[in-house]
């Protein structure tokens, strides 16, 4: 680019003159290479439902970590079917119902249970009901045509440290919480619409919608997990898209999430993040949050531990003051898929970046994309390392972009 401009602007000298040599043109050449970084515009996020088309995945048979196994619902079998279709202020529950507990309050219910290979089905709509579980054994949900909202807190909450398996069924589900929190059993977590103490694995390719009015949209006190040909929206206006304590696996399926939030985070993960498969739309529009002299600045994905992208596609952008695309606490390793940031904030409060990195960052493969609207795309605190072999590399005062 810059041997261009050279060549037409030596030529305007030509045609011209010039009467104070090296001063005017290296005017002439910064002038030019000016208007043509501000001629960059950045590439457009939008939020798309439309699936995707994706291998098959590959279930694990071997027991050799029993985690990874059990997060597979076709390695488990489910005998015990609970329907809970939902009625306005009323919900009936039926099925083999012999083996548990239940509670119920209108729409509100609430299931204990100690036994294994439990399934609920939901069904139907209510805009004042809840369900709450407590199991000593992993469980599923396969919600089909339900829409739920609960006004006095979570609509799913499941107090069990065992695996929700969460199917959405072809009809699809919406949940929804309430504006405050104001039935939360004392000493109970209650952190989102959508909460468990365990772990969370989405399956099923229904389109399930999860807004939060006044908390996360999904929160997990263990980890989260998205298969291939899920299709989830989730919707923040106040918390996090997603709050998860041990991490965050996406292997597949259409994820999108909106929070608009002061200091809010698309994502937000105390342990490791592994993206391999799907594609995942972030936007993020608060501002960031002052409280007692601490700021907290938004960020699409925020990740207390490490970040490990191989495949798949990311496209975060991000529009508050100080906000971040990604910031992560300690290092950034990507070997493939696609990684998309636009950060379009202002630096007011805090600094707008594209691409916060505290610990090493390694680019090895795939395609990263970096563009912040205030120039500063990249802030890798230890080395930033960028692997042999790729096609492309562009950099501006704005935008960075590699391709393998």
């Amino acid at each position: 680019m810059k041997n261009k401009s050279i060549l037409i602007i030596l030529s305007a000298i030509a045609l011209f003159g010039c009467n104070n040599g090296d001063s005017d043109l290296s005017t002439l050449i910064n002038e030019y290479e000016k208007q043509s970084e501000n001629s960059i515009t950045a590439m457009e996020i939008n939020f798309n439902r439309e699936p995707i088309s994706e291998p098959d995945e590959t279930i694990p048979t071997e027991t050799d970590d029993p985690e990874y196994f059990n997060d597979y619902i076709e390695n488990s079998t489910f005998t015990r079917f609970v329907t809970i279709n939902y009625n306005e202020n009323d919900a009936d529950v039926s099925g083999d119902t012999k083996s548990l507990t239940i509670k119920k309050d209108g729409a509100h219910v609430t299931i204990r249970s100690t036994k294994t290979t439990v399934c609920y089905l939901l069904t139907g709509k209510s805009d004042n009901g809840s369900l709450k579980i407590y199991s000593d054994h992993r469980f599923q949900i396969n919600a089909d045509g339900l829409s739920l909202t609960n006004p006095y807190g979570a609509a799913i909450n499941s107090q069990s440290g065992k695996t929700m398996y969460f199917v959405t069924g072809n009809n699809g589900a919406e949940l929804t919480d309430g504006a405050e929190y104001t039935r939360t059993t004392a000493g109970e977590d209650e952190k989102g619409t959508l909460f468990s103490e365990g772990q969370i694995v989405f399956s099923g390719s229904g389109k399930l919608t999860i807004t939060s009015l006044s908390k996360n949209a999904l929160a997990s006190d263990d980890y989260v997990r998205f298969r291939t040909n899920t299709n989830v929206f989730l919707t923040s206006m106040a918390g996090h898209g997603i709050k998860a304590n041990d991490g965050v696996f996406i292997n597949g399926g259409v994820l999108n999430i909106s929070v608009s939030g002061n200091g809010a985070k698309g994502i937000n993960s105390e342990d490791n993040i592994f993206v391999s498969g799907g594609r995942t739309t972030i936007i993020t529009e608060g501002a960031t949050r002052i409280l007692n002299n601490d700021t907290t600045s938004t960020a699409a994905i925020k990740c207390d531990s490490t970040m490990t992208i191989s495949g798949g596609e990311l496209q975060l952008l991000t529009k508050g003051d100080g906000s971040k695309g990604i910031n992560i606490n300690a290092d950034l390793n990507m070997s493939g898929g696609k990684l998309f940031i636009v950060n379009k904030g202002s630096n007011d409060a805090a600094k707008a970046k594209g691409m916060k990195v505290d610990g090493n960052c390694l680019i090895s493969g795939g395609h990263l994309y970096i563009f912040c609207e205030q120039l500063n795309k990249t802030d890798v605190k230890g080395t930033f390392d960028i692997g042999l072999g790729y096609i492309t590399r562009k950099e501006t005062s704005k935008l960075f972009e590699l391709v393998y």
